[in-house]
């Protein structure tokens, strides 16, 4: 259930990064509003942010040197051969991972 605001007017921070909010008009539709256009006792939300994507995993990609989760793709070059190649491709996919969580 969603709790419409009515007790104060909508500052810059309850906006949008442009600082529109949700208010209704008298016709009953949602519509998009500037936050220093609505005034106490006009029902008003903040305007939901999206939902974020679902974190997906990093792994090795195509070939050894390249680390991707699907849409980006990282690059390893250099180092001493293929086995610190693939050691700092582990650590850089464990990194990354970790902080997905």
């Amino acid at each position: 259930m969603v709790n419409w605001i009515t007790d104060r007017e909508p500052t810059i921070k309850d906006g949008d990064p442009l600082g529109n909010v949700l208010t209704v008009s008298p016709s009953g539709e949602v519509i998009i509003e500037r936050f220093n256009q609505v005034v106490k006792g006009m029902v008003w939300l903040p305007i939901p942010l999206p939902p974020k994507q679902k974190s997906t995993r990093w792994v090795v990609g195509m070939q050894p040197n390249l680390v991707t989760d699907g849409n980006i793709i990282i690059v390893v070059s250099g180092g001493d051969g293929k086995r610190q190649r693939d050691e700092v491709v582990s650590v850089i996919i464990d990194s990354l991972n970790e902080e997905l969580g």
